[in-house]
């Protein structure tokens, strides 16, 4: 806690405009000391802030009606207590005093709350400047005091309060637009720097946007600096020191000085005259004075009074002067001291012009955009396929878009287009960026009219003709080889149809008609029996007939194509039939099912043969 030692100083005509926008402490009732004496909640140290985020701290004061001043040994009765100011804030800071005087017969304690956005990180000195009127054995005396409190702001934990960037980040060319976040709003006293990570900079307070690219296709990044200089609040003599004075009390003795602050219009604005100094140069007084309207004079008086005469000018130790040295407003930002003489009066006096300088930077990152994507492939499809097969050049991610509609799950690089139209890709890289292909058109041809077939005669017909179609006959299945006419001869019981492509290639089919007891009618009577063992055979297999016929048979063997794999010719002697074997070597043969058909005479008999 910080007790309140009384000076006798006096403080004129100097305060600053009180904010509400801080809203009203609520004094700490707990805020007391014993003995009583004046004091102050926190008495050192206010709570730590950080640049760039909102700070409020209470600051409670008591003032008891009655204390003990033990370096006098008198009673001290406080009439009245006035808060006139708070200085040494941070810049964007306000306060409130609550209440502003203080009565302490009436209400000894007074809150007051400072608030803001400190923009600059650093060490300050929060001063609360206060004005007692006190009383101590029937003596009144006005008292003027100025209570320091330590207040200590972290750097910006968001690395940057100056400014702000619109679109800082996005795929090339990127619209970046930035605003100071300290507007000047045309009054004077700002100044500003850009330096825009491109090679260019600016004084401007506005700058239109700028575009920013990825070089060379890849990502980037540029980083963006901004400084505000704000000289807005003006000049403060702070201390005034007196070296040499030529005024003398009567008869020799050592002057009692005080000094008077007079602003351009010979009024005065500050006076010590009621805390007087007395003995040799140099002599000392502290204050924190605005000097918002100058020019400004420093005199420096000897307090005679009564009996004595008026009080002489310690410039040239005349009654009634107007001698006084000029105050000179320095070019420079900072706390100076300057020397100013006239007549035999001498001192230095420090005066301080706050600049707030603020600055900060920031990085706007860069993206490239992938390759603008290429689509190829077929772009025609029949109706009842899978579609056109439509191919993106390869990206991280993909979209198709039929028209302006984006077609839903279409996120591969080959899409099958499943109706006509006009498709294009849209790509997505890594970054997030974007780059869409041109249109191409998928056409859907028609399909060729449904073939009819039909059986008689030993033969299949369709009513279709080759051309303008081009045909294929399937037995079971599978095309049967070289059946491309508009009639089939089939060669085996089973299941056949017919399918026709037009000249976009689009096929249709038949129906499927099922054909039995294929070839010439067999004679009972001349009738042979024919068995394949091993069934099924791996590499050799025996043929084995019996009957009473003989002559020559044919042995065809057909895979499930229709095309012949093996011809040979059996001789049957008549007689000796059911003798006849005859080895066949089936090693040749692909894996699968065969049809093996025994023609003799005007008969044929067909049998399954099983490769393994």
């Amino acid at each position: 806690m910080k007790k309140i030692y009384l000076v006798l100083a006096t403080l004129v005509g100097f305060s600053f405009q009180v904010n509400a926008q801080c809203g009203l402490a609520t004094p700490d009732q707990s805020c007391t000391v014993s003995p009583a004496y004046p004091n102050t909640c926190p008495d050192d140290n206010l709570p730590d802030g950080i640049a760039g985020q909102p700070y409020t701290a209470d600051i409670t004061m008591w003032f008891p009606e009655v204390f003990f001043e033990p370096s006098a040994g008198l009673d001290v009765t406080m009439n009245t207590v006035t808060i006139n100011a708070v200085s040494g804030m941070p810049f964007g800071f306000n306060y409130t005093a609550n209440p502003s005087t203080v009565t302490p017969s009436q209400n000894e304690f007074a809150g007051i709350r400072i608030c803001g956005t400190p923009f600059n990180a650093g060490d300050y000195t929060v001063t609360i400047s206060i004005t007692v009127q006190a009383s101590a054995f029937g003596i009144s005396q006005t008292v003027n005091q100025n209570i320091p409190i330590a207040l200590h702001i972290d750097p910006s934990t968001a690395g940057n309060v100056a400014f702000t960037i619109n679109n800082p980040s996005g795929c090339t060319p990127l619209p970046s637009a930035f605003t100071t976040n300290f507007p000047s709003n045309a009054n004077p006293g700002y100044s500003y720097f850009w330096n825009l990570g491109n090679g260019f900079s600016t004084t401007q307070e506005v700058i239109p946007p700028v575009d920013y690219i990825a070089p060379n296709g890849n990502d980037t990044f540029y980083v963006i600096e901004h400084s505000v200089s704000i000289d807005t609040i003006g000049f403060f003599l702070e201390a005034v020191q007196v070296t040499n004075v030529n005024c003398t009390d009567n008869p020799g003795n050592n002057p009692d000085a005080y000094i008077r602050i007079l602003n351009g219009q010979g009024q005065e604005v500050y006076n010590t005259s009621s805390s007087t100094i007395q003995g040799n140069p140099p002599f000392n007084w502290t204050m924190n004075i605005p000097l918002n309207s100058p020019p400004y004079k420093i005199q420096v008086w000897d307090q005679d009074g009564g009996l004595l005469g008026a009080d002489d000018n310690c410039a040239d130790n005349a009654e009634g002067s107007n001698a006084g040295i000029n105050i000179l407003l320095p070019a420079t930002e900072g706390v100076s001291t300057q020397i100013g003489s006239t007549g035999g009066l001498i001192l230095n006096y420090t005066i301080n012009h706050p600049v707030i300088n603020i600055s900060g930077s920031d990085t706007i990152y860069v993206y490239p955009n992938p390759a603008v994507p290429a689509i190829s492939g077929d772009f025609d499809f029949c109706p009842g396929t899978q579609g056109a097969a439509i191919v993106s050049t390869p990206a991280f991610q993909y979209q198709w878009y039929r028209g302006d509609t984006l077609v839903a799950n279409a996120i591969q690089q080959t899409h099958f287009a499943t109706l006509p139209g006009h498709y294009s890709v849209q790509v997505t890289n890594q970054f997030g960026c974007n780059a869409s292909s041109d249109t191409v058109t998928v056409n859907q041809f028609p399909l060729p009219q449904l073939p009819a077939i039909s059986y008689s005669g030993g033969l299949l017909q369709t009513d279709l003709t080759n051309p303008p179609f081009q045909l294929q006959w399937f037995y079971e299945g599978f095309a049967f080889a070289g059946q491309t006419a508009q009639t089939c001869q089939p060669l085996f019981d089973g299941m056949y149809y017919v399918r026709a492509e037009n000249s976009f290639g689009c096929y249709s089919y038949s129906d499927t008609i099922s054909v039995t007891k294929v070839g010439i009618a067999e004679d009972d009577a001349n009738m042979l029996n024919f068995t394949i063992l091993p069934n099924p055979a791996n590499s050799n297999a025996t043929v084995y007939v019996s009957g009473i016929a003989s002559g020559p048979v044919e042995l065809i063997i057909y895979n499930v194509l229709g095309s012949v794999v093996m011809q040979k010719q059996l001789n049957i002697n008549k007689g000796a039939v059911n003798k006849y074997a005859e080895t066949i070597d089936v090693s040749g043969l692909a894996k699968g099912i065969y049809n093996a058909a025994f023609r003799f005479g005007n008969s044929q008999k067909i049998l399954k043969l099983f490769v393994y």
